[in-house]
């Protein structure tokens, strides 16, 4: 059966309003279109001159292999905007873990955030697998069983890691059950295998996600790839008031969405508290990424009064130790991938002509493109930018990852 093309449902249905209605259509996918010749040479050409963006700069050449070996746990932090890091309202750190971390990490700080229709599946489908979404409905709901990404799981696995990914809602969220094990993940554990867990907003509480993942370390060997998704700080923002930790006032949508990310951010100090009892976190490095915008995306103008994200989402590498450095290289989430695929040291040969991201270690710009196929000024590969969306449209939805 082929899903609705009306992108007017898949909006509605995948509204923060509605955003488990998706579930209704979870059957109603489509099929592959078979590329034309023409179109696979289109592709296939945009691929290989994308390529060329994968080098490194003389001045971050240190920096290439800095996580190999390293226990790697990638923390999706939901709705988390780049202009909350570091940000004090009345006084009060909103994320003292992060701002501490950002001393001793890498730091990209103009990361834009580049889902549509699918919010949080975009965000990974462009961070795991370096492919930007579809232009209309999720991707993960119409094309789930897509197979043939070059994805970072798969990567890290063939590199002897094992890759576990945590979320504390249903498994069949978004489709997670039947895409990630395609993405490479060889466990997912959801919701209901949580040993333990209290309801909270969207799913369990992030204390909970975090506390699985400590009893995920002793049945999943090193080196070890976890990624923990975070559900507290998703709309529409409620915590009950013995979990506030900040003084904030008003009833607008900034105050209660600051207050679910202090609780993560705190959840977040207590793991890495746990590691350093267990004695890994010498040996761990964080990726901490935000797979959307919060407010500034889903909330009224007159509501958001922590302004200038700029449509960003953090992205920072965290190595305890390590001497910090800030990167303020124009990207975009795509880019994510092939920046980590050069921190862990992996061979750009395995994954250059794969993927539709950029390093942002390189002496180029990133992928500078919003979700709106804007290409922001300066960007070098513009010509290359403007097509992406419309590129990955054809490679997504035809058969073009598929080829022998």
């Amino acid at each position: 059966m082929t899903q609705t093309s009306d992108p007017g449902m898949r909006v509605v249905t995948l509204s923060p309003l509605g955003t488990h209605l998706h579930q209704v259509y979870d059957e109603l996918v489509d099929t592959h279109q078979e590329l034309t010749p023409a179109e696979r040479r289109r592709v296939g050409v945009w691929f290989a001159r994308n390529a060329a963006y994968q080098g490194v700069a003389p001045e971050h050449e240190d920096l290439v292999g800095l996580l190999a070996g390293r226990d790697v746990y990638l923390v999706q932090v939901e709705s988390l905007e780049q202009v909350v890091l570091g940000a004090a309202p009345f006084g009060q750190e909103v994320t003292p873990t992060l701002n501490r971390w950002r001393a001793q990490s890498v730091v990209f700080d103009q990361v834009l955030a580049q889902t549509r229709d699918g919010s949080s599946s975009d965000g990974e489908l462009l961070m795991l697998a370096g492919v930007y979404p579809l232009e209309s409905g999720a991707t993960v709901l119409r094309f789930p069983d897509n197979q043939g990404y070059t994805t970072l799981p798969r990567l890290l696995s063939q590199d002897g890691y094992r890759a576990v990914a945590l979320h504390g809602d249903a498994a069949s969220f978004w489709n997670r059950d039947r895409v990630f094990p395609h993405l490479g993940y060889e466990r997912y554990v959801a919701e209901d295998d949580f040993a333990a867990g209290t309801p909270l907003g969207l799913g369990l509480a992030d204390a909970d996600l975090f506390d699985q993942a400590l009893r995920e370390l002793d049945r999943v060997p090193q080196p070890r790839f976890m990624h923990l998704i975070t559900t507290t700080s998703h709309t529409p923002w409620e915590l009950p008031a013995n979990l506030r930790g900040l003084d904030l006032p008003g009833e607008d949508a900034t105050s209660p969405y600051l207050q679910t990310l202090h609780y993560t951010d705190g959840a977040l100090a207590d793991f890495e508290r746990a590691l350093a009892d267990r004695g890994l976190l010498e040996r761990s490095a964080f990726v901490v990424v935000g797979d959307h915008e919060g407010p500034q995306k889903y909330a009224p103008v007159d509501e958001r009064w922590l302004t200038g994200n700029d449509g960003r989402v953090p992205f920072l590498v965290h190595v305890p130790g390590m001497s910090g450095r800030t990167v303020s290289t124009p990207g975009g989430q795509v880019d994510v991938l092939p920046t980590l695929a050069q921190l862990l040291g992996i061979p750009a040969q395995r994954w250059a002509g794969s993927v539709m991201g950029r390093s942002l270690l390189g002496e180029h710009t990133g992928s500078a493109v919003t979700p709106d196929g804007e290409v922001l000024p300066g960007a070098d590969g513009a010509a290359l930018l403007q097509e992406a969306y419309e590129v990955a449209d054809l490679a997504v939805s035809g058969d073009w990852f598929l080829r022998p």
